[in-house]
């Protein structure tokens, strides 16, 4: 169930300290809905996150198509997706802090019904790919991003086969050797 709320806030304290999985099982019962619903979701996590502690980070890039609601905070700036590959090394290697990077790969497809049934294809080239994923491998490896995250997000990008495929390339890019724990399809 959900924690304590104030003023529409969850109390910090219940998610520090919290375990993952309790954190990922917070959930909200109402009369008119049948079952609970989760309060953490893949839409919603860096909106409570920057809600709770706002001093945590500097600045946020948002390089999106433009879906869904983006998180209410001064500090973020929006990236046109022509602006990543030229640009991207340079923020990450000027910036006086360090950087969290997350990467969606559904970012990286779309439809071309825009119907979510509709088969989806790489939207990007190789070479946006190369420079986009080249400038992170270098950030990490001059220690400017400390974290990565890669959300695989297959419901989002058509299949587990599409986002094995691009985590295939975007580690091969990088240089990582990344497997995923299990097989999937």
């Amino acid at each position: 169930m959900i924690p304590e709320s104030t003023n529409g806030l969850i109390k910090c304290d219940k998610l520090v300290n919290s375990s993952l999985q309790e954190y990922l099982d917070l959930s909200h019962s109402t009369e008119e809905l049948a079952q609970p619903y989760r309060i953490i979701r893949y839409d919603n996590y860096l909106s409570l996150f920057l809600r709770l502690y706002p001093d945590l980070l500097e600045q946020c890039f948002w390089a999106t198509h433009k879906n869904g609601a983006k998180p209410k905070w001064d500090h973020g700036f929006d990236v046109a997706p022509w602006e990543l590959p030229g640009n991207l090394s340079y923020w990450i290697n000027d910036s006086k802090e360090t950087w969290v990077v997350n990467v969606d790969l559904d970012y990286f497809f779309h439809t071309l019904s825009g119907e979510e049934d509709s088969e989806y294809e790489l939207m990007f080239s190789n070479e946006y790919m190369i420079r986009v994923f080249e400038s992170i491998r270098d950030g990490i490896k001059n220690a400017k991003i400390r974290v990565l995250t890669i959300a695989l997000s297959p419901e989002c990008c058509g299949g587990w086969q599409n986002a094995k495929m691009l985590c295939k390339k975007i580690s091969d890019i990088m240089k990582l050797d990344f497997q995923l724990p299990y097989p999937i399809f």
